[in-house]
């Protein structure tokens, strides 16, 4: 539990892309299944935490790999508050698991789901999964061009 608290400050400090790198780069050195909990479970947050985006761009930088199922990360999705503009954890879902795979898996999901049942935010990954993979990492890419080029974020 410490680690986790260590990491989500260290992740909601991020205010520039050499931050990140730094980050990314001193967090890859964890050991990759509690570096892939910790991540994953700061992704699914809603928005309103200014760690839930970051964790997830982290996700798709380090790329530590799940030590779980993919119908089991469905579950922590369909319990979570992911926020329904983050592109990312559906990003890196597709690098871990390849796109058609998450989409079909993701159909199977849902239909499980009884038909009076409240709208899952796997709905959300069913959503984003359908895009081109690479509209999906666009956050981070836009964001290391912006930096490298000094092009504020307002413009």
């Amino acid at each position: 539990m410490e680690e986790y608290v260590r990491i989500r400050e260290q992740i909601a400090a991020i205010t520039t892309y050499d931050e990140f790198e730094e980050a990314a780069s001193q967090l890859g050195q964890l050991e990759a299944g509690s570096l892939f909990e910790t991540l994953w479970s700061l992704s699914l947050n809603s928005s309103a935490e200014p760690w839930s985006e970051m964790a997830s761009l982290l996700l798709i930088k380090i790329q530590p790999l799940p030590n779980r199922s993919l119908d089991q990360l469905l579950e922590d999705i369909h319990t979570s508050s992911l926020d329904a503009s983050n592109r990312t954890v559906s990003f890196f879902l597709i690098t871990q698991f390849g796109q058609s795979s998450l989409r079909t898996r993701v159909s199977d999901f849902l239909r499980t789901l009884p038909e009076s049942s409240v709208r899952s935010r796997v709905d959300v990954i069913h959503y984003w999964s359908s895009f081109p993979a690479v509209m999906l990492c666009e956050p981070l890419q836009s964001w290391e061009f912006r930096d490298m080029y000094g092009i504020a974020d307002d413009a």
